[in-house]
């Protein structure tokens, strides 16, 4: 509940939101029951998981990433965001 409440926080949901992202994860492929709860959920759409420019800015500044940051990874900057972000969160349960 601690992440869901933080990413409500940072994504600034609303009454004005019209789309949002579920992500359900099974242990197994096609789990059954991970499949009818994704189908309940309603349309599958991963167009919503795309990172436009308005997207790439505010991931940059939650996790206090710089231009240098992206850079240095190289390649696509869509793909060192998400390098940079995945890196950071293996930091923090390492912390833990």
């Amino acid at each position: 509940q601690t992440q869901i409440s933080k990413a409500i926080k940072m994504l600034g949901v609303s009454k004005k939101t019209n789309r949002i992202a579920i992500i359900v994860i099974s242990e197994t492929k096609n789990d059954q029951l991970s499949v009818s709860i994704a189908e309940y959920l309603g349309e599958l759409d991963d167009s919503a998981l795309d990172i436009n420019p308005e997207k790439f800015r505010a991931l940059m500044m939650h996790y206090d990433l710089t231009e240098n940051a992206i850079k240095s990874i190289g390649g696509d900057e869509r793909n060192a965001l998400t390098t940079l972000i995945n890196e950071k969160a293996a930091l923090i349960s390492l912390k833990r």
